[in-house]
């Protein structure tokens, strides 16, 4: 935490425009309409106004962090440093140090109604791959845009659940695939009887004898 300052960062081109032969003409009206840009000579006038006017925004900004952290010492955090964990405690900078999802536990176990909010716009199809490494994979139907909640507990089952359909979907497909490469590999035989097996819709059996080669393997089809 931390990191109370200001920063004003502006390229300058105007050496390498000049070298160029360009030109650039800004009309202002006030003395202090532009001070730095990125097209004009550098001045130690424009300096100065920047770097009083940075100031002035480190004013209202130490301002803002003393009204709503009186305790802490301003002049000492205002530096534009940062501190972590225990310093910024020390410092006044933090109440205490906690995860985000100790937060969140903490105000579902004490009956807060805990939701998530999910929100799809139009997807383009997914193909299995995108599907297994995107964060938001989903084995259910939200709808596209749309917006649910449920129970924090819910919640995790779901995103569980939805992690793994597409694992699931991968090992039926790795299987599918291997179908016709078995039946490929095999004697014309057993590739006949397959056929009519899977057309029924019936799994092998084990016990099926209805083919020479499965009493010896090794007669070629």
């Amino acid at each position: 935490l931390g990191s109370i300052g200001v920063i004003a960062d502006i390229p300058n081109v105007y050496e390498r425009l000049r070298r160029e032969g360009v030109e650039f003409q800004t009309v202002t009206a006030g003395r202090y309409k532009r001070t730095l840009t990125p097209t004009k000579r550098v001045a130690k006038e424009d300096l100065d106004k920047t770097k009083s006017e940075l100031e002035e925004v480190l004013l209202l900004f130490k301002k803002f962090v003393k009204e709503n952290r009186p305790q802490v010492d301003i002049d000492k955090v205002a530096t534009g440093e940062t501190w972590y964990g225990d310093d910024a405690l020390r410092m006044g900078l933090a109440d205490e140090l906690k995860t985000f999802d100790d937060v969140v536990l903490e105000k579902y176990r004490g009956g807060a109604d805990v939701l998530t909010v999910d929100w799809r716009g139009e997807q383009k199809p997914e193909t299995l791959l995108e599907s297994l490494l995107s964060p938001s994979s989903s084995g259910g139907d939200h709808g596209a845009g749309g917006v649910w909640g449920s129970s924090y507990d819910e919640d995790v089952a779901d995103h569980r659940g939805r992690r793994l359909a597409p694992l699931a979907r991968l090992v039926a497909e790795v299987l599918l695939a291997a179908v016709p490469v078995l039946l490929r590999i095999a004697p014309s035989s057993s590739r006949g009887l397959a056929k009519q097996l899977l057309a029924r819709g019936q799994p092998p059996r084990a016990d099926a004898r209805s083919s020479s080669w499965l009493d010896d393997p090794l007669e070629a089809s």
